[in-house]
C-alpha cells in the first residue's frame, strides 16, 4: 500500500481567496487549447483569426460549464437537486460531469460554426486533439482533492483516501489521467500530425470512439456514484454513457465516410 499524499488542495492564496489545484489544472487545459487552435490557424489548417479564437474559447468554455453542471444536475443526482435547488450553483461542492461537457462544448461549437459560417467538423477535429491535455490535469486535479476515488482492492499500489474510509483503493484519478489524458492525447497528436489526408469529422468520431472504450476499461476500477451505484448490467453510469459514445462515434464515422466517400480524402 502507498501512503496517499494529502497535497493541500489550495495551491495559492490571493487577498484572502484560495486558488484550488483544481482551478489550476483547468486553466492550464483551456491556455493549452487556446495555443492549440492559435497554431492550426497560424498552419493554415483552421480558418480562424486570433480574435475569433478567442470568441470560440470563450463561447466553447460557457458551453462546457454549463454543459457539465446541468448534466450533473440531471442524469447523475436529480432527486437531490430537485429538493434543494439552492444547490445547484454551488459549484464549490463539486458535481461536474465529463459527457455533459462534451456536448456543451459541441453544441457551444456549433452555434459558433454557424454564425461564424465556418466548417463545424474542422472546429471539433481540432478540439478534439487539445481535450484530452486537459482531461489529463483534471484527473490530476482530482487526485489531489481526494475525490473520484477507486474501488477497494489489495494491490501494491493501493491508497487509502481520507475521505473514502481505510481500505486501500484503486487510484483511479491517475489511472484515468494516463489513460483518457495522456495517451489519447498521443493518439490523437500522431493522427492530426502523420494523418492529414483525414477527411473533416474523422478525427472527432475516432476520438469518441476511442475515448468511449478507454473510459469503458478505466471505469472498473473507479468506485461508483454512491447515490447511482451500478446499474444495468453491472455497468455505472459512466460506463453507459461511453457506450452510448462509442455508438456515436461509429455513426459520426459512418456519415463522414459517405458524404467524403471514404475516411480519407482523395489526393486531386
Amino acid at each position: 500500500m502507498i501512503p496517499y499524499p494529502e497535497i493541500d488542495p489550495v495551491a495559492i492564496s490571493v487577498f484572502g481567496r484560495e486558488v484550488r489545484w483544481y482551478s489550476v489544472m483547468y486553466m492550464i487545459g483551456i491556455v493549452y487549447m487556446f495555443w492549440w487552435l492559435r497554431r492550426g490557424a497560424l498552419r493554415g489548417r483552421l480558418a480562424l483569426d486570433a480574435r475569433k479564437i478567442e470568441s470560440l474559447m470563450l463561447t466553447g468554455v460557457v458551453g462546457m460549464m454549463l454543459g457539465a453542471r446541468t448534466f450533473y444536475v440531471l442524469v447523475y443526482n436529480f432527486p437531490f437537486y430537485a429538493e434543494h435547488p439552492e444547490k445547484i450553483l454551488q459549484l464549490s461542492q463539486g458535481g461536474l460531469s465529463y459527457h455533459g461537457a462534451l456536448i456543451g462544448i459541441a453544441l457551444a461549437t456549433l452555434i459558433f460554426a454557424k454564425v461564424q459560417k465556418v466548417p463545424y467538423l474542422n472546429l471539433t477535429d481540432h478540439i478534439c486533439c487539445a481535450v484530452p491535455l486537459g482531461i489529463a490535469f483534471g484527473r490530476i486535479g482530482n487526485f489531489i482533492n481526494g475525490e473520484l476515488w477507486g474501488r477497494t482492492t489489495d494491490v501494491a499500489w493501493g491508497m487509502v483516501f481520507p475521505a473514502a474510509g481505510m481500505e486501500p483503493r484503486h487510484p483511479s484519478q491517475l489511472y484515468n489521467s494516463l489513460l483518457e489524458g495522456w495517451l489519447m492525447f498521443a493518439i490523437m497528436l500522431y493522427l492530426y500530425e502523420r494523418r492529414k489526408d483525414l477527411a473533416p469529422g474523422a478525427l472527432s468520431g475516432l476520438y469518441l470512439i476511442m475515448y468511449g472504450c478507454v473510459r469503458l476499461f478505466a471505469e472498473q476500477f473507479r468506485q461508483p456514484d454512491a447515490q447511482l451505484g451500478l446499474l444495468t448490467l453491472g455497468l455505472s453510469m459512466g460506463q453507459i454513457l461511453c457506450l452510448l459514445m462509442i455508438t456515436f462515434g461509429a455513426g459520426t464515422l459512418l456519415v463522414v465516410s459517405r458524404i467524403s466517400g471514404g475516411l480519407r480524402l482523395k489526393a486531386s
